[in-house]
């Protein structure tokens, strides 16, 4: 069974925090490995997270679009990994009951 990472970031806030507005920065980055450690940093980190989520990985992420955009925008590559998005299974599986649901509970 290939290593499973569940990944956040945290941005400044311009525009929603839009990933394609020059005003946003990625302000840090969390990622855990079951079982393993938490990591977290500011943007310096994503060479680190490179080296240490493997390519064969798969990523947890819980709001797939902003976290991925913002990731890749600062370098980070997960064009080899599988990427599961909390947000969107949760929306699928529950079809969308809970109009604004908690992180926890999703």
């Amino acid at each position: 069974m290939a290593d499973v990472w569940a990944v956040d970031t945290e941005t400044t806030i311009f525009q929603k925090g839009n990933p394609f507005s020059v005003r946003n920065r990625l302000c840090y980055v969390g990622a855990y490995q079951q079982g393993g450690s938490i990591h977290v940093g500011t943007a310096d980190i994503i060479p680190h997270l490179q080296r240490q989520i493997i390519p064969e990985a798969t990523m947890v992420v819980f709001n797939g679009k902003f976290d991925l955009h913002h990731l890749r925008r600062a370098g980070f590559d997960y064009s080899n990994r599988r990427i599961w998005c909390a947000q969107l299974a949760h929306f699928l599986l529950t079809g969308q009951r809970e109009k604004y649901p908690s992180l926890d509970g999703v």
